[in-house]
């Protein structure tokens, strides 16, 4: 791994301290945009959480979909390309998932009907997972973990080339990973299960963070 590598992370500066804090924890140099931007001087693309992906961008009407930010959309769609093209690793957080599920041709769940074990009106819902044999979190948490969700969307069948790395009790895609490029994405919160926000009931956040940088760079 490069001592030093640098993130990009797009973004609402004034949203992004709980990234920022594990960035910073990392010793990681990081840069939060906006804008799309050329991205030849960074090593990973971290694509957060955050509001509802505008449908048309997956090919579909919107049936549920909320807080849509199009033109955000567009500039993480963009990095993305670009970090794909070069071959470049990212990381993907809920939405960030969803925008790596849209951009290969798959499909979302605009509104779960199961959502409550998956979304509260306030913080966090807690719920077990299952590691798939041999993903980036079945060698850092075995065959299951506890891990945490605020969704109200969700994978309906990987889009071509995704796999899938982890899945609820309630049969919905918790994580997925490419098979030939550097790309993860989960469904659920690292960031927030790590550092101030760890205990030692739940799955360790800080872990995947640091086993994917450790796997890819």
């Amino acid at each position: 791994m490069r001592q030093f590598p640098t993130i990009l992370l797009p973004m609402e500066p004034t949203s992004s301290h709980n990234y920022t804090a594990v960035l910073n924890a990392l010793s990681c140099p990081y840069f939060i945009t906006q804008k799309d931007i050329p991205v030849d001087s960074f090593d990973l693309l971290l694509l957060p959480g955050g509001g509802d992906i505008y449908p048309y961008l997956y090919a579909d009407a919107n049936l549920g979909s909320r807080k849509i930010n199009l033109e955000q959309d567009l500039v993480q769609f963009s990095l993305l390309d670009r970090f794909v093209h070069q071959k470049k690793p990212v990381l993907g957080i809920c939405k960030g998932l969803q925008i790596i599920q849209s951009y290969f041709g798959g499909s979302l769940i605009q509104n779960l009907s199961c959502n409550l074990i998956h979304q509260l009106p306030k913080g966090d819902c807690y719920h077990l997972v299952e590691n798939q044999t041999g993903s980036i979190p079945y060698s850092i948490y075995g065959t299951q973990c506890i891990v945490n969700s605020s969704h109200h969307q969700a994978i309906i069948t990987p889009a071509p080339h995704l796999q899938i790395t982890q899945m609820s009790s309630d049969h919905v895609i918790e994580g997925l990973s490419h098979d030939s490029l550097p790309i993860l994405g989960v469904q659920w919160h690292p960031e927030r299960l790590c550092l101030s926000f760890y205990h030692n009931t739940l799955s360790d956040g800080y872990a995947l963070f640091t086993a994917f940088l450790h796997a890819f760079l």
